[in-house]
């Protein structure tokens, strides 16, 4: 998990089930499936937030899902919730799931 953020480690509690033992891992965010899956998340993102200025998008991968989580850019470091998590399927072709980070 290099390379993430303090305030990505509470969400990895959120994203990795009780079961499972998988690490959830960083995509490179210059990388072409980072690029894709940022493409395919946002217009749900846009339905549901006002202003994608005050975000930033992290992709990482759980298992066979990526994650895309809009983090609000002004929020402290280290502060739990004020996110918004796009999941979608490993190829980063289409949406799964999606809801507001606690």
């Amino acid at each position: 998990m290099n390379g993430l953020k303090p305030w990505v480690l509470g969400l990895i509690a959120i994203l990795s089930t009780a079961n499972a033992a998988a690490a959830l891992t960083e995509v490179d965010p210059n990388s072409a499936l980072a690029r894709q899956a940022v493409n395919v998340a946002l217009p749900e993102f846009q339905r549901h937030a006002q202003d994608f200025q005050d975000y930033r998008a992290l992709v990482v991968r759980d298992g066979s899902s990526l994650w895309v989580i809009f983090t609000d850019a002004k929020a402290p470091q280290g502060q739990r919730g004020g996110s918004f998590e796009v999941e979608l399927d490993a190829d980063a072709t289409r949406v799964v799931d999606f809801h507001y980070g606690r």
